[in-house]
């Protein structure tokens, strides 16, 4: 299983995604980030980070990564912080039991360990909307192709 295989995975767990409260939206996902400007008509939508990565050599040949994969989602511009709070927790609430029956992402990864959630953050890089971050520790698993 690669990384890549893993991305899309992810990125077709969350696509598709809807919350009914405290308005019906429905997401869409991304596997790479967004150019700088986002449109308010293109939201909400989420997109997979760049991710830290630490490789475990194996006796057997193997290759274990552990990685910690990151999606930035982004709800919107709003100078009502209670109504977009409200929105960001009806979508950690969904995300909490999206990856509670997809442990495996369409098992491409051997293991999704700690879901992880920011706080409401402002993101100035992407038109001034406000989101927040996922945070997931997914364990890989390959063959090792390493030769002496």
């Amino acid at each position: 299983m690669t990384w890549p295989t893993a991305r899309t995975a992810l990125k077709n767990a969350l696509d598709g995604l809807t919350i009914s409260s405290p308005n019906a939206e429905t997401l869409s996902a991304y596997e790479f980030p967004t150019p700088g400007h986002v449109e308010q008509d293109e939201l909400p939508l989420a997109f997979v980070l760049p991710s830290a990565r630490r490789i475990e050599r194996m006796p057997t040949n193997w290759q274990k990564t552990h990685m910690d994969a990151r999606v930035r989602f982004l709800l919107g511009v709003n100078d009502d912080i209670e109504e977009i709070s409200i929105r960001a927790e009806s979508w950690i609430e969904k995300l909490i039991t999206t990856f509670d029956s997809r442990v495996k992402l369409d098992n491409t990864v051997d293991i999704v360990g700690e879901q992880t959630f920011t706080g409401l953050e402002f993101y100035d890089e992407h038109s001034g909307l406000w989101g927040f971050e996922m945070g997931l520790a997914l364990q890989l698993s390959a063959a090792a192709s390493l030769s002496a």
